[in-house]
């Protein structure tokens, strides 16, 4: 963020900092905890839950990051022209950063509880001590990005992680025939990250769930954020 700042106050470049928070769903890193715990949990194998799961994290579906991308993208900066007194603008240079977050912060173990409805089966559950210099809870101000876009991000983590666990399970080849015909994107690597199990895995939620025409397929949620409210590591640049 410094240094896309000295860059918009010398060469006059809009820039928009991002800072993500608790990103979720399809195509997600493999090493953040959604992944890792949807991967323990069909193979079988334990979840490590910090501080006993007691973490609160603003989870944020992939879609929702999408959206508000996209219509920041038609919004740059005009250095003078804030949108109001909350607008992080600086004041000599077209340079803001904006929060893309759920706004409503839950528990990790909340988080657990929906993949468990939505796999079909419970979370074997490590508990292990909070990571030293872990915050335990995180929360996204919104009301920038709300000024800016008129968007909020408003997928709860009972839509989300059943349309994650769709992709999961078409991605990884442990899918059922609804969830593969609707993911057109899909890239089944067989049944070797089934936990050796070979036969298919049943439908875990109720078809009337709402299905998802998802734009996450076509991009990535690469970033996460573990910063406190408002406060943190800048992941991409407008």
């Amino acid at each position: 963020e410094l240094m896309g700042h000295s860059y918009a106050h010398l060469f006059t470049i809009p820039m928009t900092f991002f800072r993500f928070f608790t990103v979720y769903g399809p195509w997600g890193r493999p090493d953040m905890a959604p992944m890792k715990f949807a991967k323990a949990m069909f193979a079988g194998e334990p979840i490590e839950l910090y501080n006993a799961g007691d973490m609160v994290r603003d989870f944020t579906f992939i879609d929702d990051l999408v959206e508000a991308v996209v219509r920041l993208s038609a919004h740059p900066p005009v250095a003078g022209e804030p949108v109001g007194p909350d607008d992080s603008l600086s004041p000599v240079a077209p340079h803001r950063v904006v929060n893309i977050g759920a706004g409503a912060p839950q528990t990790v173990l909340e988080f657990v509880d929906a993949l468990e409805r939505a796999i079909g089966r419970p979370a074997k559950r490590q508990n292990l001590p909070i990571q030293p210099g872990d915050p335990q809870r995180t929360e996204a101000s919104t009301d920038l990005l709300f000024a800016l876009t008129g968007f909020r991000p408003t997928t709860p983590i009972a839509d989300g992680v059943p349309a994650f666990i769709d992709w999961y399970r078409a991605h990884y080849g442990v899918c059922t025939a609804r969830a593969r015909a609707a993911n057109p994107y899909h890239v089944p690597v067989g049944e070797r990250y089934c936990g050796g199990n070979s036969a298919p895995i049943g439908e875990s939620y109720a078809a009337s769930s709402p299905s998802r025409s998802s734009r996450s397929v076509l991009t990535t949620s690469l970033f996460q954020n573990k910063s406190h409210r408002g406060r943190g590591r800048s992941d991409m640049i407008s």
